[in-house]
C-alpha cells in the first residue's frame, strides 16, 4: 500500500506538469493576481492583423515624367504617368500641382497651363490613384526648375520692293518669359543698305540706283540676354529681268 501511494503521487505530479504549458493558460502575477506583462505582449501579438482595402498592389504607379518644349510660346507643362496595369472602371487619377512648395491646384488633367508658372519656379506634382473616393496610392514626381525660354520670331513681313527707295521690314517677336529682346543682323556679309533697330527689331533696307543682285540673304537674331537665342534666316529675291516695268510701276 505504501508503494502504491507513492506511485499514485508521481502520476498526479506528471499530470499537473503536462497541463501547465497549455495554450489557454494565463501567467498570473502572484502579488497582484493579474496577467504578467509577458503574457500581455503575447496576447497583443496574436491579435488579427487589419486587412487593407481591396485595391492595386504597391507600386501601381510606375513612373511620372514631364515634357516641356522650351522656346515655344504658350507651351504647357505636361505630365505622363506610366502604370503597371490599366485603370479599372471605378478608379481614376488626380494631379495635385505644387509650385515653390505651395499647392496651386488639384485637377484630373495632366497638363499645367503656362500661365501657372514662370522662369525659375520649382514645379512638381503628386499623382493620386483614387478608388471609390479613397486614395489607394500616391506618388510624387521629380522637381522641375522652369528654365529660360528663348524668344519667338513669329513673323518677318517683307514689303514689295520694286525699285530704288527705303523699305521697312517688320519683325514680330515675343519672349514667353517677358524678357527684353535685343535684335541684331548677321550675314556673309550683311548686305549693303540693311540696318536693324536693336530694340524694336525693325529692319530698314535702302536700295540705291544701281541694279540689285538676284537676291540678298541675312539672319535676324533675337537674344533675351539669358542664353535664349533665336535666329531667322531671310532671303529677298529681286526680279531684275524687267527693270523698265518696275520703274514704270514706281512712277505710277
Amino acid at each position: 500500500m505504501k508503494r502504491l501511494g507513492i506511485f499514485t503521487c508521481i502520476l498526479l505530479m506528471i499530470s499537473l506538469m503536462g497541463c501547465g504549458g497549455g495554450a489557454d493558460d494565463v501567467e498570473t502575477d502572484i502579488s497582484t493576481g493579474q496577467a504578467s506583462s509577458q503574457q500581455k505582449d503575447r496576447d497583443e501579438a496574436e491579435e488579427p492583423v487589419q486587412q487593407r482595402p481591396k485595391g492595386p498592389p504597391e507600386g501601381w504607379i510606375k513612373k511620372i515624367s514631364f515634357s516641356k518644349q522650351l522656346g515655344k510660346e504658350g507651351t504647357a507643362l505636361k505630365f505622363k504617368v506610366e502604370t503597371t496595369k490599366p485603370l479599372e472602371e471605378n478608379q481614376y487619377l488626380s494631379y495635385i500641382y505644387w509650385k515653390n512648395q505651395e499647392k496651386i491646384m488639384e485637377t484630373p488633367l495632366n497638363t499645367l497651363p503656362p500661365t501657372a508658372y514662370k522662369k525659375g519656379d520649382l514645379v512638381y506634382v503628386d499623382v493620386a490613384l483614387y478608388q471609390e473616393g479613397q486614395i489607394l496610392e500616391q506618388r510624387r514626381s521629380e522637381i522641375l526648375q522652369i528654365e529660360n525660354s528663348s524668344p519667338v520670331i513669329k513673323e518677318v513681313k517683307i514689303p514689295e520692293i520694286d525699285g530704288p527707295g527705303v523699305y521697312r521690314i517688320m519683325v514680330k517677336a515675343q519672349d514667353p518669359d517677358g524678357d527684353k529682346i535685343n535684335f541684331s543682323l548677321t550675314g556673309d556679309p550683311v548686305p549693303e543698305g540693311l540696318q536693324i533697330d536693336p530694340h524694336s527689331g525693325m529692319v530698314t533696307y535702302v536700295l540705291g540706283e544701281n541694279p540689285p543682285p538676284e537676291n540678298i540673304k541675312f539672319t535676324i537674331t533675337a537674344d533675351d540676354g539669358d542664353k535664349g537665342i533665336t535666329k531667322k534666316n531671310v532671303t529677298i529675291t529681286f526680279d531684275i529681268t524687267r527693270p523698265e516695268e518696275n520703274r514704270e510701276r514706281r512712277k505710277s
